[in-house]
């Protein structure tokens, strides 16, 4: 008689993964028959069509064969180790410090790197591990992925949800993830990756440059008109000196239009960013980036280079991310520069930009990738790979030195863009961020335009 099963779970999973279980230890050996339809379901005290559901998952995963008026055999070819993936992408995780990470930490992991470099390759990475990790393909293991990159691999079914998994967990604990980074993964409701770090707006400022021009430091009390003002008033061409320079990101813009009150995308998943919230908050943005003093870091440019410049004086400000905020802390004294949240508009509010891990569904036993998901949180290891990625540790921030600033902020952040299409990011960038890069003044037709094509492209 089996265990009496958990009914946290669903019956037909259970079933599934207990199955499994027993047939990759070698507890059912190939060929073994396994009971009907009809004798499991006395055993289980279930439906028929429960026990039906969990044949048709195990054969898909090629673990059982069912022959007409035989029986349920296990398949033939069943292999009792089974290679476990690491899915990859250098725009998701810089691969250097990754491969290091991953080698320490859980070995046995095989690192599968998707072979673009170029971020606009969003879409291509995406198709590739639905290519691989649905229908009958075999590729199971982890998966890196972003925050806006989680809704469509959930969508389509790559994703293994992760509520169960982590409360299973005798390493992890749920606790020590904020839960506003939890939820950040999330989607329809269910936990489908682990957040590995994360990044938040911030303005960084030169305190001489503020010093000479007679002008206090920027503070809390400081808005969306005293950045502009500064904007302004701070840079000094004829001494080749700028005043702010712009991380130019979808996480950045999209924290002014939270800011304001508004959404990228509403509860429907349309694009609303010709509403009014919204619209006050990118036309202000696109009025930030057209003054002469200000400059922006390009796609391709060193990464450092924004924050080298803050260093020498050459820009007063710097609106970056909590990377910028740590390459600073390397090169330059405390005292000679100062940090802040975003200055805000009508309330407090900032985009994460975050990286995490997800796990494969088509893996026959996705429980058994948990220890393999724990190694890479164990401490030394994870704390090490976020500080070579520069990024904040999502887990146990507070235990790995995670200053309260950073923590504070985070409880006004949520992620920029979370739709479940395939095409939402390549439209963003063919209309709006195009749009703001060439220093287009914005107005409320131009908006509507973009809304309208990005909802067409979806």
């Amino acid at each position: 008689m089996p265990g009496k099963l958990k009914k946290i779970v669903p019956l037909t999973k259970q079933i599934v993964r207990r199955l499994s279980d027993e047939i990759l230890s070698g507890a059912r050996p190939a060929g073994e028959r396994l009971p009907s339809l009809r004798e499991f379901a006395g055993l289980y005290q279930c439906s028929i069509a429960v026990i039906n559901g969990a044949y048709n998952c195990l054969e898909e995963k090629g673990l059982i064969r069912r022959s007409h008026g035989a029986g349920t055999f296990v398949a033939d070819d069943v292999r009792l180790e089974h290679k476990n993936f690491f899915h990859a992408w250098q725009a998701v995780f810089d691969m250097e410090p990754f491969r290091k990470f991953v080698e320490r930490a859980a070995p046995e992991l095989i690192i599968n790197e998707f072979p673009s470099r170029e971020y606009l390759g969003n879409r291509n990475y995406l198709e590739w591990l639905i290519q691989q990790n649905t229908g009958l393909a075999k590729h199971p293991g982890l998966i890196a992925l972003d925050e806006g990159q989680l809704p469509i691999l959930a969508d389509c079914g790559v994703l293994e949800p992760l509520d169960e998994l982590l409360y299973r967990s005798k390493i992890l604990s749920p606790e020590k993830f904020p839960n506003s980074l939890l939820d950040a993964m999330r989607y329809n409701g269910k936990l489908y990756a682990l957040p590995v770090n994360f990044c938040l707006p911030v303005l960084l400022y030169n305190k001489l440059r503020f010093r000479q021009a007679g002008r206090p430091f920027p503070d809390d009390h400081w808005g969306w008109n005293e950045l502009l003002e500064h904007a302004v008033v701070l840079g000094n061409q004829e001494l080749s000196l700028q005043s702010l320079g712009i991380l130019f990101t979808v996480s950045m813009y999209a924290s002014f239009i939270f800011q304001s009150g508004g959404c990228f995308f509403d509860l429907n998943r349309n694009c609303a960013i010709a509403r009014d919230e919204a619209a006050e908050g990118l036309m202000f943005f696109s009025r930030l980036m057209r003054q002469e003093g200000v400059v922006w870091h390009h796609y391709g440019d060193p990464r450092d280079i924004l924050v080298k410049k803050l260093a020498s004086g050459e820009l007063a400000m710097v609106l970056g991310d909590s990377v910028d905020y740590t390459l600073l802390t390397r090169i330059a004294p405390p005292g000679e520069w100062g940090a802040q949240p975003v200055p805000h508009g009508s309330c407090r509010a900032a985009a994460v930009s975050l990286r995490g891990i997800g796990v494969t569904s088509n893996h026959p036993a996705p429980e058994k990738l948990l220890r393999n998901l724990e190694l890479l949180f164990i401490r030394n290891h994870y704390a090490d790979f976020c500080r070579e990625c520069l990024a904040l540790p999502a887990y146990d921030p507070v235990g790995l030195g995670v200053e309260n600033f950073w923590l504070e902020w985070l409880k006004y952040a949520r992620p920029p863009i979370q739709n479940p299409s395939l095409n939402v990011i390549p439209m963003v960038f063919e209309t709006l961020n195009q749009a703001l890069a060439q220093k287009r003044e914005l107005d409320r037709s131009h908006l509507l335009e973009y809304q309208r094509m990005i909802n067409a492209g979806l």
